[in-house]
């Protein structure tokens, strides 16, 4: 039976948790945790959506990111220093594979989630210096080279303004968007041939937001989601708009 675990101890289990890897006493000491902890709920409820996004999302992340979840595991389970030239070996060590399993696969939603499954794309300021992000909207929208789109609502109460650079650099302003309610999130939308792909949380309280948009992108869209973002949209757009050709 697992001992009474710390309340630090039960947040690296939720991870775990969201993917169902937790032996039956770790997971109800965890259940005690969420009933007590709003700031745990809300972590697990972002960690569920990383791990949805694991059956939906369509790219892989870099090679670099698996070597370095490796590299701690291997830090992990070191027992000490190698031992000198002809030294007798210890006894091997009975490691516990459903625990170093269920480590890997709980890093493996962690990074989802850090990688921009819904990642935070809009934490700017309101400056007008040469390297603030409102200065490269501006110059994007004279760049005739640019994809400029004007983004609107259904009945015509809000708008948003976007444009994409030939590197798929992004820029949109937020100003006439909605603010939404405590426990919810802006997400903006590529819209693509196969469907609406996931671009990132629209954050903060500056007016423009940077973000990279997939090469197939033809539309953008911003949907009202729940806090941490959704791995497909779960409602109509609160605005919508076709990519103009450069």
């Amino acid at each position: 039976m697992t001992p009474e675990l710390t309340p630090d101890e039960l947040r690296d289990l939720l991870g775990a948790y969201a993917l169902d890897a937790l032996e039956p006493d770790e997971r109800a000491q965890v259940d005690a945790l969420l009933l007590s902890d709003p700031s745990a709920r809300t972590e697990l409820h972002e960690l569920q959506h990383a791990a949805a996004w694991l059956g939906h999302a369509s790219l892989r992340p870099p090679a670099s990111a698996w070597s370095t979840i490796a590299a701690e595991v291997d830090r992990d389970l070191a027992t000490g220093t190698p031992p000198e030239p002809g030294t007798p070996m210890p006894a091997p060590t009975k490691l516990e594979p459903r625990r170093t399993t269920r480590w890997l696969v709980a890093a493996a939603a962690v990074l989802v989630l850090a990688i921009g499954a819904a990642g935070v794309i809009a934490v700017v300021d309101r400056s007008s210096g040469p390297d603030s992000v409102t200065t490269k909207f501006e110059a994007a929208l004279r760049d005739r080279s640019a994809r400029p789109v004007t983004l609107h609502s259904s009945d015509g109460r809000y708008s948003a303004r976007a444009v994409v650079l030939p590197n798929r650099t992004g820029y949109i302003s937020k100003h006439s968007m909605p603010r939404v309610s405590s426990g919810r999130d802006l997400q903006l939308w590529s819209i693509t041939p196969s469907g609406p792909v996931s671009i990132g949380l629209m954050r903060g309280t500056g007016d423009v937001a940077q973000f990279r948009a997939p090469a197939a992108t033809t539309a953008l869209a911003v949907t009202n989601e729940p806090r941490g973002g959704s791995p497909t949209p779960t409602g109509a757009p609160i605005v919508s708009g076709d990519l103009g050709r450069a």
